[in-house]
């Protein structure tokens, strides 16, 4: 009924519903609502039994020939896999290597489920998978690059840290970053914007010249400005990974965001950087 609803009250100045008079039973309802409805007992809606309509012969005439030429309206779509492409998608989508077709990862889990309790803010464990990444980005958007890893303590009492994100969190990982040069280079930059915002036209190789480009949106982690040129930096809290796998992971991504930092800002990008937490060290790509 939801569906239907939605169907019908979408059209601006006229709506056409066909319907198979035999088949699939849910057709068969919908059709039948439609029908018993007080548009139609009032003269509102106009039905049209079409008893001889048969897809497989129809056919038209030919402006030029006179002929009928046959018609195929169920023939399948060459590009129907672009039909497929979402007006807007995430760089994560198209940028990831292990994020294929602009589709998510599926995790095998129903991602509307009902969160259970012991996953909840308010139990004091630690945090796993993709939570602990964005635990990770969460406190450095608000962690002074120029203090310690102490901070961590400090956010969780002020509220700005849950427990379980505080929880998750390696001390060790976050001081082996603010000891690090890059951290070095990001302090002594002249200008540094954390959690950017990002959006533009993705132009693919895979996406023809002719077809409408889907527009990317995602967050640059950070950039800072040195000698008037940008460097971008992403962090990653991959497990059991590499510098090489890294790269290979997320060259694209950092592609798409650098492109993207270039267009708004129209400054180059001179170099982009992946810090692996795990690894503890800085990864160029």
């Amino acid at each position: 009924m939801r569906l239907l609803y939605v169907a019908a009250t979408r059209a601006r100045e006229k709506l056409i519903f066909t319907a198979p008079v035999s088949g699939n039973r849910e057709y068969r309802v919908h059709l039948q609502w439609l029908l018993e409805s007080r548009g139609v007992r009032e003269g509102l809606i106009h039905t049209v039994n079409l008893t001889d309509y048969s897809p497989r012969f129809c056919g038209k005439a030919s402006e030029k020939t006179g002929k009928a030429v046959e018609i195929k309206p169920f023939s399948t779509y060459e590009h129907i896999r672009y039909s497929r492409i979402p007006s807007k998608v995430t760089a994560t989508q198209v940028g990831v290597k292990s994020v294929d077709d602009f589709a998510e990862k599926k995790s095998g889990v129903d991602r509307f489920l009902k969160i259970p309790e012991f996953a909840k803010s308010g139990e004091t464990g630690k945090l796993s998978g993709k939570k602990k990444g964005d635990a990770y980005h969460k406190a450095m958007e608000l962690m002074d690059f120029k203090g310690d890893s102490s901070q961590l303590d400090l956010l969780l009492n002020k509220g700005k840290l849950t427990a379980p994100e505080r929880n998750c969190i390696n001390n060790s990982e976050i001081e082996a970053f603010l000891g690090s040069d890059l951290c070095r280079r990001i302090n002594e930059s002249s200008e540094m914007h954390k959690e950017f915002p990002i959006f533009c036209e993705y132009s693919g190789d895979d996406i023809p010249d002719d077809e409408e480009k889907p527009f990317v949106q995602g967050i640059a982690d950070l950039f800072f400005i040195e000698d008037g040129e940008i460097v971008l930096v992403d962090y990653k809290t991959n497990a059991n990974t590499t510098p090489e796998v890294l790269r290979e992971e997320y060259e694209g991504q950092l592609e798409i965001y650098s492109k993207a930092l270039q267009q708004m800002t129209g400054l180059k990008v001179k170099e982009r950087w992946l810090w692996a937490f795990t690894l503890g060290e800085a990864v160029q790509v």
